[in-house]
């Protein structure tokens, strides 16, 4: 009920201000926009922020959903995995992808010896892009002040979508030989943020209940 009688109640608060001076017309004017502010979308996906970890997760467990591992089954392999992913999260991304295979119903030890075949899973993308569009007036940096207004959207999107592909590449564990590959596999999820009529937010998602902020 507030954003419905808000855009009407600061029309007529400008319009009370015909006798006030010009400096002080703007600076209620600049605290008119700073209040508005928080009528809109506001959230970011920051590194390390679990809308991040989120989007990550599942696009990693929907590509390892998608692979086909049926030629696995019936051996018991060492796994070794190459995703482009920072150094501190290399141990994370391997131990996520193991799990997700495992999972699967495939036997995975760490001794080579006792195993049949090495597998090498490459992820050759594990990330999040980013997209906005903003159909309006963008933030501006005020003069002498330093910060910046909020942008002034009509329509505006946010959209963060995690994309994750999987490939495995099977070798005879005694002698190294090529024996098998898989076709690529690949999984997505989104968080979208949406602003319209400029007071109007809400969330598109499929990474589950309670993600919405």
């Amino acid at each position: 009920m507030f954003n419905r009688f808000l855009p009407l109640a600061v029309c007529q608060y400008a319009a009370g201000l015909a006798g006030v001076k010009p400096f002080f017309k703007a600076l209620t004017a600049l605290s008119l926009l700073f209040a508005l502010a928080g009528c809109g979308v506001s959230s970011q996906v920051t590194r390390d922020s679990g809308i991040e970890q989120q989007l990550l997760y599942h696009a990693m467990s929907r590509a390892a959903q998608a692979l086909d591992v049926s030629p696995f089954l019936d051996v018991v392999a060492t796994v070794e995995v190459h995703a482009p992913v920072p150094s501190d999260r290399q141990a994370y991304a391997s131990g996520l992808v193991k799990t997700l295979l495992m999972a699967r119903g495939m036997r995975i030890i760490d001794d080579a010896e006792k195993a049949d075949v090495h597998l090498k899973v490459i992820a050759p993308v594990f990330g999040i892009d980013h997209a906005e569009t903003l159909i309006g007036i963008p933030s501006i940096t005020i003069p002498l002040v330093g910060s910046e207004t909020p942008d002034l959207a009509f329509y505006q999107s946010i959209r963060d979508r995690g994309w994750a592909e999987l490939e495995v590449y099977a070798f005879d564990e005694k002698d190294g030989r090529l024996i098998g590959k898989t076709d690529m596999a690949s999984g997505f999820s989104k968080f979208n943020r949406y602003t319209v009529a400029f007071f109007v937010g809400y969330t598109r998602s499929d990474l589950g209940e309670g993600v919405s902020r």
